[in-house]
């Protein structure tokens, strides 16, 4: 009995279990990102892209970017880049579609550059 009450506990944190993995074109170059959901942020790991352009300069180095959820629903899901030391603000919207697509954007007083694409959705 203990055993199937674990099990009815466990259940709903497996549910939650989620990755987006979205790709889009990008300087004629396909790129790929995964979000994972958390609790209530999805988690993107990246390299950071200064290591490609001067690795001698620049270590190599990865980055963690943790996007609070604020808004879901059966249709999307808003997100936002919960650190607020950044210049600017990032911005995620994936859309529960079929094909799932994602929307980014870097929105500073300067410019807000969009990169979209497809997504899958795993796990």
């Amino acid at each position: 009995m203990k055993k199937l009450l674990l099990l009815l506990f466990l259940i709903p944190n497996l549910v939650m279990a989620e990755t987006w993995i979205c790709s889009n074109l990008h300087n004629g170059k396909i790129e790929t990102s995964a979000y994972k959901r958390e609790g209530n942020t999805f988690i993107k790991k990246a390299e950071s892209v200064f290591h490609k352009i001067d690795p001698e300069k620049y270590p190599k180095k990865n980055i963690t970017t943790k996007y609070e959820i604020w808004n879901e629903n059966d249709f999307q899901i808003k997100l936002i880049d919960s650190n607020k030391n950044t210049t600017g603000v990032w911005v995620l919207l994936l859309t529960k579609t079929n094909p799932p697509k994602f929307i980014v954007s870097n929105v500073t007083y300067l410019e807000s550059p969009n990169w979209k694409g497809n997504c899958e959705i795993v796990e």
